[in-house]
């Protein structure tokens, strides 16, 4: 069983988070990253029933994302099952760079503030 992410456009800040990971990801034909269970059974906490029980459900959930700036050539794969977070920063090489894991009920999000005139 293996997930593939779709792509989405979005990049926000790491919270905890693992430096020198080295794990490459591989990409399927179609450009998709292609993950191994284990990886997000280790990233979100899960055993791998649990994790094919939500994948069938569809309560997992991912986006890719594009660096910018000093982030270009750099990617961000977010995968979110309920209120937990794996995220993983990959290098031009998809060679995992940094990852994290999170507990959105943990975290405040918020809205940039309105530019005034």
């Amino acid at each position: 069983m293996k997930n593939r992410v779709a792509a989405h456009p979005l990049w926000r800040a790491a919270i905890l988070r693992r430096e020198g990971y080295g794990m490459r990801i591989e990409r399927d034909a179609q450009g998709d990253y292609v993950l191994e269970p284990a990886l997000l059974m280790r990233g979100l906490s899960i055993s791998e029933a649990e994790l094919q029980r939500r994948m069938r459900a569809g309560e997992i959930t991912s986006v890719v994302e594009d660096g910018e700036g000093e982030d270009r050539g750099r990617r961000r794969l977010s995968v979110r099952c309920g209120d937990t977070v794996w995220r993983a920063v990959l290098d031009g090489a998809n060679t995992i760079l940094s990852e994290e894991t999170f507990d959105l009920r943990s975290r405040r999000w918020r809205a940039p503030k309105p530019q005034t005139s």
